[in-house]
């Protein structure tokens, strides 16, 4: 699979880590990879190894679904800012789907909504993506 296309070749579909199960699939040239569980400082380095490893091979247009997301620190906060920037260097993007309200509100009082797009479902986010509009109001402002 080309960069870009959807899950990249020997990707998993489902990883199960400490805290967290992450599950992979394709939409298109969009990756899409729902969080479910924790993330925090503590397992945020197996996390941020199974998402490099997509990102290595090949993905460039992500969308994290936080929708089962239970708790997030600032460290996975700050580490999906340079998941956005990695990707917007490679020209492609990072879209967040479904937060929690409290995930919304706290994207927002963070100043986070500057950093990357937020959308209300999976198949906004993907539009976004491949219409190349990340950056632009995706369903309803965050906040």
């Amino acid at each position: 699979m080309g960069p870009g296309a959807g899950v990249p070749a020997g990707i998993p579909e489902t990883v199960t880590l400490v805290g967290m199960r992450i599950v992979s699939r394709s939409a298109g040239r969009v990756t899409i990879l729902a969080f479910t569980g924790e993330w925090d400082s503590f397992n945020l380095p197996e996390v941020s190894q199974r998402v490099d490893a997509v990102l290595r091979a090949g993905a460039r247009h992500v969308v994290f679904n936080v929708k089962d997301l239970k708790f997030v620190t600032s460290s996975p906060l700050g580490y999906m800012i340079q998941v956005h920037q990695r990707l917007k260097a490679d020209a492609g993007g990072l879209v967040l789907s479904e937060p929690s309200p409290f995930l919304r509100s706290t994207i927002r009082t963070l100043g986070l909504h500057r950093f990357f797009q937020v959308c209300d479902s999976d198949r906004d986010a993907v539009a976004a993506l491949e219409r190349g509009s990340v950056g632009s109001i995706c369903g309803p402002e965050v906040g």
